[in-house]
């Protein structure tokens, strides 16, 4: 990967006006101290003209050019940091989605151990069909947190980053997060383990199909759509950070609309 230049335009005006200032000391003092000058003074009077009209008017355009270049890396960072406060939204959404087991006005009245009120990842693994009209029902969530992924991914790739390789950095980030919180954690919604409670295979095409909640058809095609996405750019061949799933990205085409 290519990387950005570090050279800061600061230092470089630092160096060209201290430089310029001990020259002009030098031929101050062989003037004044030691009755002996470089130049005659007309020349220096001459170069004193060139310098204001000329070498001042290049510093000026100059020091506008490092202002906008300050201004473009305040940008760039400004716009990076929007991205990482989307991206730390996200991780909160995911911790906080709710389903509650058991729901009805006799809740309050069960004992402890039946309460059971699943928070985050586990929200997902225990989610099952047949509550699917639970008033935390995880669809909403989900379908909330597809659609942050889905902006986020949009800004990370329009955004211009003050280092070229913040951009590869930022996207494997996003979909990281995705692939191990929510690619597989739903899957197991559509083909669950065996032993896990309350399974039902194939709930995802039969909440798509069927029309078992508000939007599911639409929030399952987002889930495949974002899960192909993420299965094809972290098993790119110039990344492989994960094996190719065909299987899985052609079980995923099933479930679009």
């Amino acid at each position: 990967m290519s990387k950005t230049s570090k050279t800061d335009p600061a230092l470089i005006i630092f160096i060209l006006s201290a430089g310029t200032l001990i020259l002009t000391l030098i031929l101050f003092v062989l003037k004044t101290c030691c009755e002996h000058s470089l130049f005659p003074s007309d020349k220096l009077g001459q170069f004193g003209d060139f310098y204001g009209g000329v070498i001042a008017t290049i510093a000026s355009i100059f020091a506008g050019v490092y202002l906008y270049y300050t201004y473009e890396n305040a940008k760039k960072d400004s716009d990076l940091q929007i991205i990482n406060k989307l991206f730390d939204n996200i991780v909160n959404d995911i911790n906080n989605i709710q389903f509650r087991a058991q729901y009805d006005k006799d809740w309050k009245d069960l004992p402890p151990n039946k309460q059971n009120l699943y928070t985050g990842i586990d929200a997902i693994y225990n989610f099952n069909s047949l509550l699917h009209t639970n008033p935390n029902s995880v669809l909403n969530h989900l379908s909330f947190i597809l659609n942050s992924f889905e902006n986020i991914i949009y800004m990370a790739n329009k955004v211009r980053y003050k280092y070229d390789d913040m951009k590869e950095i930022t996207l494997k980030r996003i979909y990281y997060l995705y692939y191990s919180h929510i690619l597989w954690s739903v899957w197991e919604l559509e083909y669950p383990n065996e032993k896990r409670p309350n399974s039902n295979k194939g709930l995802l095409g039969d909440l798509s199909k069927q029309n078992l909640h508000d939007d599911s058809k639409y929030t399952v095609d987002k889930y495949a759509k974002l899960s192909i996405e993420t299965i094809e750019f972290l098993s790119d061949d110039k990344r492989e950070l994960i094996a190719k799933k065909p299987i899985e990205i052609e079980k995923l085409e099933r479930l679009k609309m």
